[in-house]
């Protein structure tokens, strides 16, 4: 301002603005620029105070960083102000457009950003200016101090700065910032069924214990955590008050995370703390019957090498445990800069080590970004609830919390989980966090919980405004908050900070573009054109959160459309790493553990099927997959518990009673029923009746494995009934699987359509599959000889290769041995260029035995394509366990080969 002001007091002089108020402008500018640089550097020193015990060189080196933007914004206003372009704009509207922009660069543009102490921010404690946050952004509302500041500013020289039309313009914009907010600041009505009730646990570890913790430590932090839950349970328990949730802060988990292979790895090696820390939280959520969100590390691919610990990916992550030792994980997916990644620099690992080395000694910059924004979901009393948790100080970032908010179907509710141990003993700063994190509550319209390791923790409504009070800081504290849940769709959150963007090219080209030269217009509009086309192109790049590749049961297959189809399109996938180790079956567990966590759900509902012939990795991954967020892999979950009869789950299948997928409800009412629970398998009747060819076919898998005869009326009725929308190859697949049910409930006739679509036409291809596969689930002897015609044809009858292998896995699981002769097909299926015809190659090899194919399968595990290595690692734990099975080795293994039908069932399963 004082700069701006310097060039107007110059201008009182017209003849002298071309000789000598010019470059007596830029020095004063200059000059009030070195002068704002030092004064933000000493503002910017005591705001960051607290890094000094992290980073003695990090500390001035971020101030001064920060310091500068004060001298840029300096620069920008005297520049603007001495050109004749902007000159009729009033001084406020020039300071408010170019303070948004400048600190927006500051907050977004420079080095990813650090949106700490933005202009706006303090706005959040006064309600009705913060409420247009929902439609322009916490950033975008950083208009508003630099109007003011911009109005105060020009009453030193009212009549040259156009005073009065800008104090107008500042007035009419705060007016309409607390009219928005008077009409959208009331509190709206929830029902008690729509209130969140969580129990918030605080900790309070120094940061010290987090850098360099002893085992003794670790197993302290832990205790006084669990110690602190109990007492609250029970505390809540004599009130009669069971939680939604229980909450503890980020990384307040010591070990490897819940994943599976790490823990297995720390188990084999005698190593702590394996998985003494979940068992005890296992048997606490049990028995509470409330799912925990926990903040951890997370590791894949795991290993030791000498006597060293090393990765292949390292999470910042959250785990939302719940009963049976089900869990879901979601990772960071926006790193601190400067605090766990260094923007560009970490391209360059030697810089980034050096930069470490002279301003963060001993810190290491290892943590991996997680691969895409995702949300948890639980089961409350009422509904089921899905939550976005940003991590850290993702909540302070506006795009981090916004895509979370997005992704998968949408969140209903934020909950941070932090670690403010950072800041030692320096409150401001937590107190600024907690004020910066609110903001998200009112760009999005959804309540945020704060769970804060040395606090501030609390809870906020869609508002902004505190519905509980905050635990005090640097205390061990816990709270029962109740959170509101409002899933209103805000302007922000479809289209983000625009508006700061659309601010930022403004303060550009008027700092570009001050003068009036007719050679500058073209230029002008040349920037202009080219930062647009920039900001398009990233829009336009940017990933569609929540969104993952559609895909179907098979290459020939019913669209979800029921459009029949003959595609041939496959997503490339990575291949899935296997170990070096001679032990197969074990290279083969960690094949399918790894398949189970991947983010492909083809590969999660296959990998899970394969598992059921070992039920060390069956049972953690089938406890997942009951819990998945997409309805294709908890249908094969459930439908892997039914068959094997699984004991001991029916906690985890009772929430799929109230699933929104059909389909996924009739999986749980057959295994609860596998399980003994008296469940009414009355919803039954209407999914086998319904026009929908997906749900029909499900529906009628389900009535033929719980055998009551009662339902034959019922599936003749289905036969008759038309499906309007579906195509005729859907109809037919529904026959069968509605033949399959009749014969299963003691109607023999019905078989007679399932060997007639054994001599169907190549072309009806996906009916003779699934006729092969019917003829083996009933274990069908008169079908043998229609599949060695179908095996041996040759000249003009010859079937394709991928008939051929149906058939011939079809035979093996009839016979009894299986033939080895057809060993050889699996061979040359192996070596086939088609992912389909190698995978069900590898299935073959399973199932028809013999040494010699050893090293085919072998060689498919480490296919490159992991849905082969899907289906050879359960060809090789199959083998093993029937192995086992034959020298009477006590091994856990279902007793006849059982399949879920996932090539052919009408959830839309992959091959």
């Amino acid at each position: 301002m004082i700069a701006a002001r310097i060039t107007a007091n110059w201008r009182g002089n017209p003849a002298e603005i071309n000789n000598i108020s010019a470059p007596i402008d830029r020095r004063a500018t200059w000059r009030l620029a070195l002068i704002a640089w030092l004064f933000g550097s000493l503002r910017w020193l005591w705001l960051e105070s607290w890094i000094g015990p992290v980073s003695d060189y990090g500390w001035p080196a971020l101030a001064i960083v920060m310091g500068a933007f004060d001298a840029i914004f300096a620069v920008v206003m005297s520049r603007v102000e001495r050109g004749q372009r902007f000159r009729a704009w009033p001084l406020a509207i020039r300071c408010g457009i170019i303070l948004c922009g400048c600190e927006w660069f500051r907050g977004r543009v420079f080095m990813d950003g650090y949106p700490w102490f933005m202009p706006a921010q303090p706005l959040i404690d006064f309600p009705w200016l913060a409420q247009g946050a929902d439609v322009i952004g916490a950033a975008g509302l950083g208009i508003i101090p630099g109007l003011i500041s911009g109005a105060l500013a020009s009453m030193i020289e009212p009549r040259q700065t156009h005073w009065r039309a800008g104090a107008i313009a500042t007035a009419a914009c705060v007016a309409l910032a607390l009219s928005y907010g008077f009409f959208n600041s009331a509190p709206v009505a929830i029902d008690n069924a729509d209130m969140f009730k969580v129990l918030v646990i605080q900790t309070n570890v120094a940061q010290s214990n987090k850098m360099a913790p002893t085992r003794a430590m670790q197993q302290e932090q832990f205790d006084n955590a669990f110690t602190a839950t109990t007492d609250a349970l029970a505390e809540l328990k004599s009130r009669s008050i069971t939680p939604d949730l229980i909450a503890w802060p980020e990384t307040v988990l010591p070990g490897v995370g819940l994943e599976s292979d790490a823990i297995m790895l720390q188990r084999e090696q005698g190593l702590w703390p394996a998985d003494n820390f979940t068992s005890q939280l296992e048997n606490m959520v049990n028995q509470c019957g409330a799912p925990l969100l926990v903040g951890s590390g997370a590791y894949e691919g795991l290993r030791i090498e000498g006597n060293r610990y090393v990765w292949k990916k390292h999470f910042n992550s959250g785990y939302l445990l719940k009963s049976g030792g089900r869990h879901e994980r979601v990772d960071k997916v926006v790193l601190t800069p400067f605090g766990e990644t260094m923007p560009y620099i970490s391209y360059w690992k030697a810089l980034e080590q050096a930069m470490l080395d002279f301003g963060g000694r001993g810190m290491e910059f290892d943590l991996s970004t997680g691969e895409r924004p995702r949300t948890l979901s639980l089961q409350a009393a009422s509904r089921r609830i899905s939550i976005a948790v940003p991590i850290c100080f993702e909540d302070t970032v506006s795009r981090a919390t916004r895509s979370l908010v997005n992704a998968d179907d949408g969140a209903d509710v934020i909950v941070n989980l932090s670690n403010d141990g950072w800041f030692g003993s320096f409150d401001p700063a937590r107190r600024h966090h907690e004020q910066a994190a609110r903001w998200r509550c009112v760009e999005l319209r959804r309540s945020m919980l704060r769970v804060v390791n040395t606090g501030i923790s609390g809870a906020f409504d869609t508002h902004g405004a505190r519905v509980e009070s905050s635990l005090p800081s640097q205390r061990s504290a816990w709270m029962l908050a109740s959170l509101p849940l409002e899933r209103t769709r805000t302007i922000f959150a479809t289209i983000g900070d625009v508006f700061s963007w659309t601010m930022f090219l403004a303060s550009f080209l008027m700092y570009c573009f001050p003068n009036i030269h007719k050679s500058s217009l073209r230029s002008a509009g040349l920037v202009a054109s080219a930062i647009v086309a920039g900001f398009l192109i990233v829009g336009c790049s940017d990933t569609k959160q929540g969104k993952l590749p559609s895909w179907s049961s098979k290459d020939q297959s019913v669209s979800p459309e029921n459009d029949a189809s003959l595609s041939r399109k496959f997503t490339t996938k990575a291949p899935i790493p296997v170990s070096n180790s001679s032990d197969w079956a074990r290279n083969a567990r960690l094949v399918l553990d790894e398949a189970s966590r991947n983010t492909d759900r083809a590969l999660r509902a296959h990998s899970i099927e394969a598992m059921q012939y070992d039920m060390t990795i069956f049972e953690p991954a089938v406890r997942r997959g009951l819990a998945d967020r997409e309805p294709s892999v908890r249908f094969v979950s459930a439908m892997c518990v039914a068959k094997l009869r699984m004991e001991g789950v029916g906690p985890l299948l009772e929430p799929l009673k109230l699933d929104p997928n059909d389909s996924v409800r009739a999986a749980a009412i057959l295994a609860l029923s596998r399980s003994g629970a008296d469940v009414n398998p009355s919803p039954l009747a209407a999914m086998i009746l319904s026009p929908s060819a997906e749900l029909r076919g499900n529906a009628a898998m389900v009535l033929g494995e719980l055998g009551n005869k009662t339902a034959l009326p019922l599936l003749k009725e289905a036969t008759r009934q038309p499906m309007a929308r579906a195509n005729p190859a859907a109809i037919r697949i529904v026959n069968l699987q509605i033949a399959e049910a009749m014969v299963q409930l003691g109607d023999q006739e019905e078989i007679e359509p399932v060997h007639a679509a054994l001599f169907f036409r190549s072309d009806q291809s996906e009916c003779i599959e699934l006729a092969c596969e019917i003829a083996s689930r009933l274990r069908d002897q008169a079908a043998l000889p229609m599949l060695q015609r179908l095996i041996e044809a040759d000249g003009a009858d010859i079937r394709p290769i991928e008939i051929r292998l149906f058939a011939a896995i079809a035979a093996c699981k009839i016979m009894n041995p299986a033939p080895l002769g057809l060993a050889e097909l699996g061979v040359i299926a192996s070596r086939d260029p088609s992912v389909r015809v190698r995978t069900l190659g590898a299935k073959l090899l399973g199932v028809v035995g013999g040494s010699e194919t050893e090293a085919t399968l072998s060689k498919l595990l480490r296919d490159r394509e992991p849905e082969v290595q899907i289906a050879a690692a359960g060809s090789i734990l199959r083998r093993q366990s029937h192995s086992s099975a034959a020298q009477n080795t006590p091994v856990q293994t279902p007793a006849e080969p059982v399949s879920v039908d996932t090539n052919h069932s009408n959830i839309q399963l992959p091959r």
